[in-house]
């Protein structure tokens, strides 16, 4: 149970540093009006989770099935060697939960259906509205 533990554990840690690190990024954006970083993973909490949700699937059925491995990369576009991989070591599983979530960009039928990062923050995000327009009637 305690193998099982560090094994999800070492994922989860490897998706949060990457995932702070594209949060990290869009803060930093010249083109973004987003003020913090908490504000960013607000406004992108679904999209986060809905991403943690299909990396967590992959590594479920890469645990169980390690052949599917290279079919995974191959559909990334990333070709691979007969070099066998312990997709049941939490190494693995450490550098999986890093780096699926820029290989879930490369794949075809994952590129439009899972959410990219939202990092246009608005004043109106921020609680503030825009006053509306001031219509002329005759």
């Amino acid at each position: 149970m305690s193998t099982l533990l560090i094994y999800y554990g070492m994922f989860l840690v490897g998706y949060v540093l990457h995932m702070m690190l594209q949060v990290d990024a869009v803060v930093r954006a010249r083109n973004n009006a987003a003020a913090s970083r908490f504000l960013v993973l607000k406004q992108n909490v679904f999209v986060l989770l809905s991403r943690l949700f299909i990396s967590f699937i992959t590594l479920v059925v890469l645990r169980a099935h390690p052949e599917y491995l290279g079919s995974i990369l191959g559909f990334a576009g990333i070709t691979t060697s007969s070099v066998d991989i312990a997709t049941s070591t939490w190494i693995f599983s450490g550098a999986w939960g890093y780096m699926v979530d820029s290989v879930m960009t490369f794949i075809p039928i994952l590129k439009n259906y899972v959410p990219q990062l939202n990092g246009t923050g608005s004043a109106g995000a921020q609680g503030k509205q825009e006053p509306a327009p001031k219509v002329f009637h005759p």
